[in-house]
Parts: C-alpha cells; structure tokens; sequence
C-alpha cells in the first residue's frame, strides 16, 4: 500500500476540489479583509461566528468582510452563528491569562471584578447558590479542574485539582451541579434576531438536549419569518441519549467534542462520535465534527500526529465537515490550519475506498415526500460509479435533490445548479457538493450546457467524459424523476 506524504501547499496555489467542508471560527486572529480572502482561497468553506466573544457591531462588521471576501475571490463562503445557548464562562483577567498550580486555593465571585492569581468571576451571578463541597468546577472543557472546599459571602472557595493556563472567557462545566444551569438565560432571542436580520445561511445551536428544545428555537424563527436551518450542537450526556430524535427534528449536528467531553468517560468520546456521525449521515443530513482537532497550531506551524489520526477518523467515520475554532480564531497561523485541515482532508479522501466503511451506510427509509428523489439518487450513483462518471449534475431549486445523493456518498464531485444564491451558500456544508450559481435562462439544456463549461473551468470535467445528469421533467421543486447520461461536450 502507498503512503501519501502530506506536504502543504503554496498557500497562494488554486485548491483541488474537496468532499468534507472545513468550517473555520472567525476571530482576533483572522478579522480583516486580507485575513479572510487568504483563508477561502485555503480552503475555508463556512465562517463560523461565536456569540460567545465579541459585541453585536463587531459580529455584523465580520459578517460585511465574510460576504466581501467572498465577492472579491469568487469562492462561496457560508456563515454560521454559534449560540451561546445555556452557558456559563469565566470573567476577565487582569493580566489576560494566569497559570494554575495544582493543589493552591482558588476563589470564583460571582460578581464582574477583574481576576487575579487568587481567582476569577463567573457569568453565573448566583452560582454560590446551588454548589456545595466536594463539587467539581471544569474550566475551558475540562483542562482546568476545581474542587469546592467551601462557600462564604458570596464566594466561591475552591482548590486547584488539575491547574494549567486560564485565559479570560472560558466555558465552566459543573458536572455534580447540573441545577446551576437553570437559572442561566439561554441568549435565543438575541441571537435569532441577530441571525435572520443579518441573513445567516445556519444557526448552530448550543447544549440541545432533545428534540423539543430544537422545536422551541424553530418555533423562534418562524415567528420572525426566518427560515434559518439550524444545526444542533450535541455537548450533554441528554443530548446523546435522545440523539435519535434531535437528528429527526434538526437540519443537521455538531459533534461538540469540548463540553460534550466533560460530560463523558474519555473512552466513551470515540464511540459516541462514530455512532452520532453515522446516525446523522443516514438521516441525509451534514455532521460537523468539532473541537480540538489540531490544537497544537494555536501555537506551533504543524499538528501532532495524533491530530492528524483524528482528523483522519472524523472523515472516515463520515463526517460531512470538520471545524476549526481556537487554530483560526486565536491562533499564530490561521491561514495555514485551514490550508493543512485541507490537505489532511483530501490525503484521508483519497483511501476512503479502503477505510472509509463507515461512510458506505444502509439505504434508510426516506421521508415520504422524498422517496421519488431518494430513489433517483441512488441510481445516478449506481450508474456513475458503473460507468467512472466525472460527476454528478444535479438541477436544483431547494438543494434537497443533492442533498439526498450527497448521503450516498458518490466517488464523484455533485454539482448542484440553483437560481437561489442562498441554497448555493448553503450548500457549502454539505459533503461533496459544489453549489453553482445559474441566472439565466431556464431551460434544462441551458442549465446543462452552463454546469459543463463551468465544471471544465474548475477542472471538475473535461471534454468526452460521461456525467449523469439528474432533474425534474416539470422543472420544479420538488419534482426530480429523470436521469441522463450525459457526454460533456
């Protein structure tokens, strides 16, 4: 068997196409004009926004470069902004970040002072109320572990189990307090509204634990008249145990590998991505797979080689997507995590034929509105991987139709042509597709002859290659019944 060696490219070189879409976290590190022109060109597919940092005027001002950026480089970039959902974090540090030493006593207020050596605030305003001793506080997903000795005027007493750096605005996980999130306010309102007025292509949706908690944000947004797919972020143990119905109901997942990994034995952490990833990509919906998956380029020019297994795995485990957060949002060298998450990307798609069993899923039940598509779906992939098609072209006026081939995971590039800029952008987090933009006329011919000349000019398609094409014979939603074999002329 031959072992690809994996160099980074030319950061300015032109990207070969790509199956699993790379979502990278806009921040300090990469908010400029020049920043993010450098990271679509690197591969980025969908900006991710986390409302978490950051005020209302700076989210918007990002938002104005990410559609900048992509007007100026002619790549598609999607937005996606990440709710807070029922959180709690750490306040500000004087000094910006301390180091923890394990065993010395360390205080939370439960006020907005500045931290210091002797402790930090917290977010949560009452949290002294509903912690008690022996109560174990997680910081930053659990790399910093505090124990509760004791509270006093408001404040909490604690000691460092496991210390390390502490940096202002990190996540705080209280596993033997799950009351204290109660209290917390979950930001929807905030967020939706900031999400349709600025018209997002998804909302990531923070610590879902069920499915009536995905219908409750659904319900948010149609009564704004938005129509924002929103991605369920799985970061609790309740979230895992009614996966099932969570998939049903969101219009995709986030494997939140941080808080979720505060919340399981670390053995269980494999097993539930794998089992999530599946069940999703059955469902015909993109997975994201996220958090720390090259950590180390926060700080250093090259992943470690467990990084590169991990992202390796995700892919073959059937992830539609795989995210950056602190690499791109904080770290030294944003440009070139993304540009190596592209690499490592199509270095694990290129033996997906060998190790990628677990992308090749059991043909599930689709809905019964669907059946029609699903079923013309499966065969345009039956048919190209018989005949070595270049790709699939698929017409479409909502994106379901490659959406549904895109769940079979075909061999080949899926080109979905759409009058909507708004599917096209959407599209950019689904697996294998490449949504192209048609404002002409609307015959299925021209809209063939536009997807050809535009797939040679991507060098998707050459000349004398066969493509299937797949459409609708009344030319609307919904209506897809008819393959073609066609020879791109």
């Amino acid at each position: 068997m031959q072992i690809l060696h994996i160099r980074t490219r030319t950061l300015n070189s032109k990207p070969k196409f790509r199956k699993t879409k790379v979502i990278a976290t806009i921040g300090p590190a990469c908010d400029s004009l020049e920043g993010l022109k450098a990271m679509a060109k690197a591969g980025m597919n969908v900006a991710r926004l986390n409302m978490s940092h950051s005020d209302e005027a700076e989210h918007r001002r990002i938002l104005g470069l990410i559609r900048e950026a992509s007007r100026q480089t002619g790549l598609t970039i999607a937005s996606m902004v990440d709710t807070r959902g029922r959180e709690i974090r750490s306040g500000p540090l004087k000094e910006g970040s301390i180091l923890l030493k394990r065993h010395q006593p360390f205080s939370i207020y439960c006020d907005n002072q500045a931290g210091d050596q002797a402790g930090v605030s917290t977010t949560h305003t009452t949290l002294y109320q509903t912690v008690g001793k022996g109560h174990r506080i997680l910081i930053d997903d659990g790399q910093i572990e505090l124990v509760v000795d004791g509270v006093k005027s408001r404040q909490i007493h604690t000691r460092v189990i496991c210390g390390g750096i502490l940096r202002s605005g990190k996540g705080v996980n209280l596993p033997d307090s799950p009351a204290a999130f109660e209290a917390v306010s979950d930001n929807s309102d905030y967020e939706i509204n900031f999400a349709i007025s600025n018209d997002v292509e998804y909302l990531a949706a923070s610590f879902i634990r069920n499915a009536e908690d995905v219908s409750r944000l659904r319900k948010m947004i149609k009564d704004r008249s938005g129509t924002i797919p929103i991605i369920a972020k799985i970061e609790t143990r309740e979230g895992v145990n009614n996966i099932d119905e969570i998939i049903a109901t969101a219009n995709g997942i986030m494997v939140a590998r941080g808080d979720l990994g505060v919340e399981l034995d670390p053995g269980e952490g494999p097993i539930v991505q794998k089992r999530i990833i599946r069940a999703t990509v059955s469902h015909g919906k993109p997975v994201i797979t996220a958090t720390q998956m090259l950590d180390s380029m926060e700080r250093n020019p090259r992943p470690t080689r467990a990084e590169v297994s991990d992202v390796a795995n995700a892919i073959f485990d059937g992830s539609s997507a795989v995210m950056l957060s602190g690499e791109t949002a904080v770290g030294r060298r944003p440009v070139e995590a993304v540009a190596m998450m592209d690499d490592l990307a199509k270095a694990a798609e290129s033996s997906l034929s060998n190790f990628g069993h677990l992308q090749r899923i059991e043909t599930s039940e689709p809905h019964k509105s669907r059946k029609v598509t699903d079923a013309v779906g499966l065969a345009a992939i039956a048919i190209s991987n018989q005949l070595n098609a270049s790709a699939i072209i698929a017409l479409t006026e909502t994106g379901v139709t490659a959406r549904q081939v895109s769940k079979y995971r075909p061999t080949c590039p899926i080109l979905a042509i759409t009058s909507s800029p708004k599917v096209v952008n959407r599209l950019a987090m689904n697996w294998g597709v490449l949504g192209i933009l048609y404002l002409g006329g609307g015959s299925d011919e021209e809209r063939l002859l536009f997807a050809t000349e535009r797939g040679k000019e991507l060098g998707l398609v050459q000349s004398g290659d066969q493509a299937i094409l797949i459409a609708g014979s009344s030319n609307q939603a919904g209506s897809t019944n008819l393959i073609r074999v066609i020879t791109v002329p």
